[in-house]
């Protein structure tokens, strides 16, 4: 009986716990609609499925993130402490580990995609301005319960100018890639994935035509780099003429980068390059400064009748506002040939999404975007990274409201709710 008689009790505070939840939920709904939809939103937080949730407060910015199956990473500059760390959720970015010291000297960090994983490697390069300023790569191994170290060294030296501001990696299945700016011309270099790595005590320069000096300090813009496995593909920008280029070229750098495209813009860029069995398409999004936009450049391959068509152009996806684009970021799905950008809107303060897909439907197939209001992020201080498993996308990104937090917004529907 004492055991029925505590069922009951159990069973009583459990309901008085519901309605009273429910009657604090329903304190400025409108409807039984409106209570339904703060429930699913509160439950759905809890359990992370979709929504947002904030991974640490305060001054912990630059964020990159990447994914593995159901483990994600997310790379983050401490300001305060002045450290670089990584912090890790095995379950889908519901719970996480405490963050790991990657570098406790960082005197500064500029960002750009520059976190990736292969399987349970994870290749990081950074920029920090202790000594000269220097550009550094190191793998981290997960170990399960934390990270193994190795592979750590500078590898940023180019005609005698040891800068690597904002760079980005990537890999394929021989190598690792590695770009930067170079305090002028962009230069890259890579090394063969192994227990040892070693990259080139010499980095590649990408682009001889460049007209910044180099070692004039003068073009710090984002690059981006892709390997497809047969090319590395890089997209930078031409700071003094205002120009988005792209260039591929073999692995090993063997014979001259072959420039895509050369277009007019005013801002960085952010590039990814679908698989080769997407026929040969390259997208790129940006930030056009002239037109006060982002946009989304094309080339791609299509046939029609007995006749190939090669389409090179460039569609704005945003122009909502006077300053909208920044900081975009973009990752392309081939299981549904999706285009999806996470991007800035620095007149209204608010982190955005955009969705699209080709559409083969007319001629010629062009990809048409919507566009969405993710979160308000309170400030000009903003960076956001985004990253699929082929289900799910996680966007990482600094809100400077208040004390500031890094938060991580989740989505299981192609960006339709977070």
């Amino acid at each position: 009986m004492a055991g029925l008689g505590s069922g009951r009790g159990v069973r009583c505070s459990l309901t008085v716990l519901v309605l009273t939840l429910a009657a604090a939920l329903a304190v400025g709904c409108k409807s039984a609609l409106d209570l339904k939809a703060v429930i699913e939103d509160r439950v759905a937080q809890a359990n992370f499925e979709y929504g947002t949730k904030t991974l640490l407060t305060g001054q912990k910015y630059a964020a990159s993130v990447a994914v593995n199956g159901s483990k994600v990473y997310v790379l983050y500059y401490d300001s305060a402490a002045q450290n670089l760390c990584v912090v890790k959720s095995s379950d889908g970015g519901k719970s996480w580990n405490a963050p790991y010291t990657v570098d406790s000297t960082v005197d500064y960090y500029g960002v750009c995609n520059n976190l990736v994983v292969d399987q349970n490697h994870i290749y990081i390069c950074y920029y920090a301005s202790r000594g000269p300023d220097t550009d550094y790569f190191v793998e981290l191994t997960d170990t399960g319960s934390s990270f193994s170290s190795s592979n750590f060294q500078a590898v940023s030296t180019y005609k005698g100018y040891p800068y690597g501001y904002e760079s980005s990696i990537s890999f394929d299945n021989t190598n690792v890639y590695i770009v930067y700016s170079a305090g002028g011309a962009p230069a890259y270099t890579y090394a063969a994935k192994g227990t040892t790595m070693s990259f080139l005590a010499q980095p590649i320069p990408i682009d001889a035509s460049f007209p910044n000096p180099a070692g004039s300090n003068g073009n710090r813009k984002r690059s981006s780099i892709y390997a497809d496995g047969n090319n590395v593909n890089v997209s930078y920008s031409d700071n003094v003429q205002n120009r988005l280029r792209i260039a591929t070229f073999a692995p090993s750098g063997a014979g001259l980068p072959m420039t895509v495209t050369d277009l007019n813009i005013g801002g960085a860029a952010s590039t990814d390059y679908p698989s080769l069995s997407e026929a040969g398409t390259i997208l790129d999004v940006y930030y056009d400064g002239t037109a006060k936009a982002l946009r989304c450049y094309e080339h791609y391959s299509y046939v029609s009748g007995l006749n190939l068509f090669i389409v090179s152009k460039a569609i704005t996806i945003d122009s909502s506002s006077t300053n909208v684009g920044s900081n975009c970021r973009l990752v392309y799905t081939t299981s549904d040939s999706t285009a999806y950008v996470a991007y800035y809107d620095a007149t209204n303060k608010q982190l955005k999404f955009a969705s699209g897909q080709q559409n083969k439907s007319i001629t010629p197939p062009d990809f048409q975007f919507n566009t969405s209001v993710l979160a308000t992020v309170g400030g000009t201080n903003f960076d956001c990274s985004m990253a699929t498993d082929g289900t799910s996308l996680y966007i990482v990104y600094f809100d400077s409201s208040g004390t500031g937090a890094l938060k991580i917004a989740k989505s299981a529907d192609g960006g339709l709710t977070w």
